[in-house]
């Protein structure tokens, strides 16, 4: 009797374990049907690892066919949301390829410009590069900094050659402003003069 006595007790609690099993794996299946159409993709993505952590985890449930339904109910869920996922970072990937070459032919059009000697209208245009450029959303990663670096590049080469410009043209005032006091002194001083 004591032997029968504690195979029904333990068989009572396998099948209160399983119940038990059957309500975490429902919970599982029913939060990651909350999460399938999230758009909150990181979050989402580690709600959908921490699903299946958990249910490789928990035991048997009574049937094999109810457990069965249950993992397709799972699967199904978590293939909705990483299909959507998927989809939504191709559409970026198209998105910022297509960016790419938006970008690519503004530096193109900035290193043309590089060499321009025409300070007022390439300052305007590579100005309005800048806008067309910000306006522009983002590009792939890994060619992000080198596109940047050939758009500073030849801006750079631009304003530094406009600077030099300028600084010369200065000296030159000066060395004309110079020249002209000193015939103007000069003047001054043969003015009065009977000679």
């Amino acid at each position: 009797n004591h032997f029968y006595e504690r195979k029904r007790h333990h068989q009572e609690e396998v099948e209160q374990d399983m119940m038990q099993n059957l309500d975490l794996k429902l919970e599982i299946c029913e939060t990651a049907e909350q999460h399938a159409h999230s758009e909150e993709w990181r979050k989402a993505s580690d709600v959908m690892k921490e699903l299946m952590d958990r249910w490789k985890i928990i035991g048997r449930v009574a049937s094999v066919e109810k457990n069965e339904e249950l993992w397709n109910r799972f699967i199904a869920a978590r293939n909705v949301f990483f299909d959507r996922k998927k989809q939504h970072f191709e559409l970026i990937q198209q998105e910022q390829g297509a960016n790419y070459g938006l970008k690519l032919a503004l530096v193109e059009q900035a290193e043309r410009l590089s060499e321009s000697t025409d300070w007022k209208e390439t300052t305007a245009r590579l100005a309005t590069i800048m806008d067309e450029w910000k306006a522009i959303g983002k590009v792939p990663f890994e060619k992000a900094d080198e596109l940047w670096g050939r758009l500073q590049a030849s801006r750079d080469k631009f304003f530094s050659a406009k600077r030099q410009s300028a600084e010369e043209f200065k000296v030159n005032l000066e060395d004309n402003y110079a020249q002209k006091l000193a015939l103007l002194n000069r003047a001054e001083q043969i003015k009065d003069s009977d000679s």
